[in-house]
């Protein structure tokens, strides 16, 4: 059956306030299935959303699984279209406003909740791109550091697609030390940082 346009509309605008609810508990992405079953929605319906969403540049698609199975995480962009929606999700009073390097920061009631929001318009292949930059840096790393270096790009690769943003951090604070001797490696690992949102240990709040 062909997805109508009312459809989708309603559904986009059902995953943007889903999505941005997520910031209360501290996640900053979600998966298509996750979604259509809170949502109770079908799959390809709420994929065919998640794209249309990244097309406005609210939402990026930061993995695809394959089919309609699809890592998304909200923008800057769809934080603010989510709340232009008439029935904002429940949970309280709920107050977005923006800190430096990306961070949104949430507030409901007494509960505040950074999470790091990446660019809009950024897609799984620009940070492939820019992942594929930061390897190819490693050679300029001390030989001690290069492995370690290597490892911990792996581990950062999978936070990101994981949607485990503490452990990107944590991954981006190591290699920051790592790299601290090499001036090509922290820009292109500050890169990185200001792409998916994470603030960059030392950087000037």
């Amino acid at each position: 059956m062909p997805l109508l346009p009312e459809d989708l509309a309603q559904c986009s605008r059902r995953v943007l306030a889903h999505l941005r609810a997520s910031h209360v508990a501290g996640r900053g992405f979600a998966d298509t299935g996750e979604l259509a079953q809170a949502l109770q929605a079908d799959l390809p319906l709420v994929a065919a959303s998640c794209r249309q969403l990244q097309g406005l540049g609210e939402l990026a698609i930061v993995a695809n699984r394959g089919g309609d199975e699809l890592l998304v995480r909200i923008t800057e962009a769809g934080m603010r279209a989510a709340d232009r929606v008439d029935t904002p999700p429940s949970g309280g009073l709920t107050q977005n406003f923006h800190a430096p390097v990306g961070i949104v920061a949430t507030q409901v009631g007494n509960h505040n909740t950074m999470t790091p929001q990446q660019r809009s318009g950024g897609t799984v292949e620009e940070f492939a791109l820019l992942l594929a930059q930061l390897r190819a840096q490693v050679a300029t790393l001390p030989e001690d550091d290069q492995d370690e270096a290597t490892m911990t790009i792996e581990s950062l690769d999978k936070g990101v697609k994981e949607g485990k943003l503490a452990r990107a951090g944590r991954a981006v604070e190591t290699l920051s030390k790592l790299g601290a001797a090499s001036a090509t490696f922290v820009t292109s690992l500050k890169t990185i940082s200001q792409a998916l949102g994470l603030p960059f240990p030392g950087a000037d709040s």
